[in-house]
């Protein structure tokens, strides 16, 4: 008798190697006949698919990888082309400038030039970095900027600075010494001037050069732009072919940060927001080279507004105030840096330094809105010499009154446009029997005489004169008109001054073709940042050319010629008042400084001051150097620097009863 296993037992069941039917394994059996049959439906199916994405995978890999490397060549091969277009027309131009310098000017210069630069020597030109990688290190740059914190106040007063601190040694670096205020990176403005004061500092250089050789010119913006355009027209492409083709968007790529600085520039790019455009004042300059600096507003009696920069020394009872010429302004004082600048040169010798703005100069505002216009203009010398520089010695005698210096010795150093309204001012108040509050005189190739000789660009305005009515519908002063245009300006200069043969042949046609012969270096005082402010570039009107005219049309030193009936309303007298007829009056040393290469104000003019003044017995001197019209001011070397400072030095030997070491009458 068999017995039947329980129906749950645990005892476990022999595999079977024979199909199962459905008589033998019941509901088991019949539940994998039924799922069988759908297996087999779909297995073909899951095979076409399998087949498909490894040939669609594979095909989209290849087709990427060809059409990566494909544009990627042409997209590179066509940034080399752009790039070396560019460089190869300065090239051209720079060669063919000293070849034409070579043949009209001067048959040695183009082995000199290859001598000292090495410029388009072929193997000897060095290789200069792709714009991209600049804006790489631009961008380093300015990211470690914003990790600057704001230093704290030190508390203590400017003056008590030791003039010691500023002085360099001639083997040291000056950046290491300067101490300079960083900005705050945690606002937005703050970052903002971090980034512009690490592009400043990080870059060598001396004063109006400190900050610049970031600068770009408008090849180098022209190239950069035709880059991004490059870049973009290649983009598009690949973005237009994986379209076509049904290929998936790309993965988000890595940041570039080249890419990135050079796209967002170029989007936002308006002429008011100028690559690597430099706007900096005479404050900026000052505060950048560490020392203090005050604004002083002054107001004339006709009514202008206008700007005296100070670099403040309160207790000095010794001020030097300095005056500057056509076409310039009180930057043109400290554009040379802390060591070859006259103010700061000044300043570290003991004294309390005023440098003047006159009219025509920013902020160019009028107490009358209604005159802040074309009526602004009209001003000659005379108003230069009766109303900016009385005003400001005014101001000057007022602000260091106030700080208990009743009786300060005011030494005033002018140039060219700035001597003459100088000696107006002075001739004007010892005709009047007014104190006139200078001690001293120094006359830095000072305008007034202009019969010897007079520069061609003159003569072009005088016979063009007479369109002045349309000349003023255009600017109403000589000066670029429209912020774009001084941008623009300025980056041409950019341009010219990074290739030394086509700066030298635009210094030549400069100097030969307008300027009488000057051998200034005309295209760095063009670079200087306040030909680039947003709120005007220093200008001049077109009367005081004429009175400039005038002065050599009557052989003389002559205020404005207003005709014989404004002349007999103005001076009493038909013809105009001769300034220099009065020399003899002058009670103070007046020292006259000349350029052998000084083609705007030749030397011959500026020993016609010190022929009257010897004449009449005055204290004066006279001494030549063999200078162009503005390295009195920009380019200022130290025996110009050095022989400034021993005349301001006479009169502290006369103060404290030393006597007057007096100069050679005719040194030079």
């Amino acid at each position: 008798m068999s017995h039947a296993p329980p129906p749950f037992s645990t005892q476990r069941r022999a595999p079977s190697l024979l199909p199962i039917s459905r008589d033998v394994s019941g509901r088991e059996g019949d539940e994998e006949d039924r799922r069988t049959p759908a297996s087999l439906a779909w297995l073909p199916l899951r095979v076409v698919s399998l087949v498909w994405t490894l040939f669609y995978r594979t095909h989209t890999t290849c087709v990427e990888f060809l059409l990566d490397a494909t544009l990627g060549t042409l997209e590179e091969s066509a940034k080399t082309v752009n790039y070396e277009l560019f460089a190869s027309v300065a090239r051209f131009a720079n060669a063919w400038s000293a070849v034409i310098i070579t043949l009209l000017f001067s048959p040695g210069y183009y082995q000199e030039l290859r001598k000292r630069f090495r410029t388009y020597a072929g193997s000897d030109t060095p290789p200069k970095p792709s714009s991209l990688n600049a804006f790489v290190e631009l961008g380093e740059a300015l990211d470690d900027s914003l990790q600057v914190e704001e230093d704290d106040d030190s508390g203590t007063d400017d003056e008590e600075v030791s003039s010691a601190s500023r002085r360099r040694d001639s083997n040291a670096s000056p950046w290491k010494e300067r101490k300079t205020t960083q900005p705050s990176g945690r606002t937005k403005q703050g970052q903002e001037e971090a980034r512009n004061y690490a592009a400043f500092e990080r870059l060598p250089g001396a004063g109006v050069d400190e900050g610049t050789s970031n600068r770009s010119g408008l090849v180098e913006d022209s190239r950069a732009w035709m880059e991004v355009g490059i870049v973009k027209f290649f983009s598009a492409w690949r973005n237009g072919v994986r379209t076509i083709m049904f290929l998936p968007s790309p993965k988000q790529e890595p940041k570039n940060v080249a890419r990135d600085m050079i796209e967002e520039t170029i989007e936002g790019l308006k002429w008011d927001k100028v690559i690597n455009y430099d706007e900096r004042t005479t404050e900026d300059l000052i505060r950048q080279a560490g020392y203090p600096y005050e604004k002083i507003m002054v107001l004339t009696e006709d009514g202008y507004v206008i700007q005296l920069d100070r670099i403040p020394r309160k207790r000095a009872s010794r001020v030097v105030y300095m005056q500057h010429g056509l076409l310039d302004s009180a930057m043109g004082w400290i554009a040379n840096g802390v060591v070859g600048s006259q103010a700061f040169a000044a300043y570290d010798a003991g004294s309390d330094v005023f440098l003047g703005n006159m009219r025509g100069c920013p902020p160019r505002r009028h107490r009358d809105k209604s005159k802040e216009g074309h009526a602004y203009w009209k001003f000659s010398m005379n108003e230069l010499g009766l109303q900016d520089v009385p005003a400001f010695m005014d101001k000057i005698m007022q602000v260091k009154g106030m700080e208990g210096i009743e009786e300060p010795q005011i030494d005033l150093v002018a140039h060219s446009l700035g001597g003459a309204a100088s000696l107006i001012y002075l001739i004007s108040r010892l005709i009047m029997n007014q104190p006139h509050h200078i001690s001293r005189l120094v006359l830095l190739s000072p305008a007034g005489f202009h019969h010897k000789k007079i520069p061609p660009l003159a003569w072009f305005f005088v016979l063009l004169y007479p369109l002045q009515p349309l000349f003023v519908k255009f600017s109403p002063g000589l000066f670029v008109p429209t912020h774009s245009l001084r941008v623009l300006f300025q980056k041409l200069m950019e341009d010219i001054h990074g290739l030394p043969a086509l700066s030298d042949f635009v210094d030549y046609i400069i100097s030969k073709g307008f300027l009488g012969g000057d051998k200034s270096s005309w295209h760095r005082s063009m670079r200087l940042p306040h030909y680039n402010l947003s709120e005007g570039m220093p200008g001049t009107s077109y009367q005081i050319l004429l009175h400039i005219c005038q002065c050599w049309k009557w052989q003389s030193f002559v205020l404005y010629d207003h005709g014989p009936q404004g002349n007999y309303e103005t001076y009493g007298t038909v013809k105009p008042l001769d300034v220099s007829a009065y020399y003899h009056l002058i009670d103070i040393p007046v020292h006259l400084v000349g350029g052998s290469k000084d083609g705007i104000v030749p030397a011959a003019n500026t020993r016609l001051h010190y022929k009257v003044l010897r004449e009449c017995g005055r204290d004066v001197t006279y001494k030549e150097f063999n200078y162009g019209h503005l390295d009195f001011t920009v380019s200022v070397k130290d025996e110009l620097k050095v022989y400034i400072l021993k005349l301001l030095q006479l009169g502290d030997d006369q103060k404290q009863g030393r006597g007057s070491e007096k100069a050679a009458p005719m040194d030079g």
